[in-house]
């Protein structure tokens, strides 16, 4: 990257934002919410954001009117968290349908 961007001098900082980089490269991590592992070709939800989405559903199970803006919050949430897994995308494309058809 030096190469491309300089390298550092004592006049000029150091343009790479060392303090983000990590130099341990793994075939599995976490990266954005995600956990991920190359070697099994899986993707998968960190625990915490997985206990976030059953409370929302949990939330979202009890309640007997919504606004559009709710909605749309619920909408983009579970098409972020089902972007992976491919066998519950049909019952996301389903629950969008009953919400436009709601509006």
């Amino acid at each position: 990257m030096y190469v491309v961007i300089g390298f550092p001098q004592q006049c000029v900082p150091n343009p790479l934002s060392v303090d983000k980089f990590e130099n341990h490269i793994s075939y599995r991590g976490v990266h954005l919410g995600r956990t991920y592992n190359t070697r099994m070709m899986q993707v998968g939800m960190v625990p915490e954001k997985r206990t976030i989405l059953l409370a929302l559903l949990a939330h979202w199970c009890s309640l007997s009117t919504f606004t559009l803006l709710e909605a749309a919050q619920l909408s983009g949430i579970l098409e972020n968290h089902t972007r992976f897994v491919t066998r519950i995308r049909p019952w996301f494309f389903r629950l969008q349908n009953v919400i436009r058809a709601q509006f």
